[in-house]
């Protein structure tokens, strides 16, 4: 069976475990965060880069938005990385491409927390229903895309516990790298290289896809 699963309209990996032993261990590795997810959204505004963090509780209920609860939220933890800022030609809206790793799995988290930061992801009907007709103009659906997977290696019977990890990537959807190519989008500023470079980088997929600590911090100045 499935670990987890993906936001409605977002899209990426999931793990998938094949016997009911290996969905079990999974779980547990899943539950003591030794799984890696790691996502790259296009969100409204830009991020500021000193923002690496959102620690914020959340309250989720069945068939309903999840939100940020202090008094009775369950702990939710996003790092967050910008690697560009953009805008649209024909509008001026700021965006930013950024990268983000999850402690937890709560709810609708990542949109969940940029909302709360002031950055809904873009196309987000439920988290930032205000943007959505302008949204849908020009993107297709919710820009969320879980790219890396990594698990360690589940120990066989009989055999001594590995320290090995698997990993797998996946870079953008055609329709989402589309979206990078033919809306407009572009860096914030002429001479922005850092900007241009992760434009082109994910739009193209030509990312590197290194795991989330490996994205170096950068300055937009």
């Amino acid at each position: 069976g499935f670990l987890g699963r993906l936001d409605a309209q977002s899209s990426g990996l999931v793990l998938c475990a094949l016997s009911y032993e290996a969905h079990l261990l999974l779980q547990l590795r899943q539950d003591t965060h030794a799984v890696s997810r790691e996502y790259v959204v296009l969100c409204h505004g830009h991020v500021p880069t000193e923002l690496k963090e959102v620690n914020a509780p959340i309250r989720a209920e069945p068939g309903m938005s999840s939100r940020v609860d202090t008094a009775t939220g369950m702990p939710a933890v996003t790092w967050l990385r910008p690697i560009a800022w953009l805008v649209r030609a024909d509008t001026a809206e700021k965006y930013s491409l950024v990268v983000l790793s999850i402690l937890t799995g709560r709810k609708h988290q990542i949109r969940t927390h940029l909302a709360h930061v002031g950055h809904p992801v873009v196309c987000d009907g439920r988290y930032g229903p205000q943007k959505l007709e302008a949204d849908l103009s020009w993107c297709p659906r919710n820009f969320l895309h879980r790219f890396r997977l990594e698990w360690p290696e589940l120990p066989l019977a009989g055999t001594e516990v590995s320290k090995s990890r698997h990993q797998v990537r996946e870079h953008l959807p055609d329709d989402l790298r589309q979206v990078l190519r033919a809306s407009g989008l572009r860096p914030w500023r002429a001479g922005c290289a850092i900007s241009a470079e992760a434009l082109d980088a994910w739009a193209e997929g030509a990312a590197p896809l290194a795991n989330f600590d490996a994205w170096a911090e950068v300055s937009f100045d």
